[in-house]
């Protein structure tokens, strides 16, 4: 999905993204500064 919505704005010649898949444990561990905490299920760290 996230794939997807990039896809469109990505220039495959000039631009390269990564995606790097977390563990439970670390998605467990992440932290937020400043503003709300996520409120989704299923969080997209980007």
């Amino acid at each position: 999905m996230l794939k997807s919505k990039l896809a469109k704005h990505i220039n495959d010649t000039q631009d390269s993204i990564r995606f790097y898949p977390l563990r439970k444990e670390c998605v467990e561990r992440t932290e937020t500064v400043g503003g709300d905490l996520p409120k989704e299920e299923i969080l997209f760290v980007v």
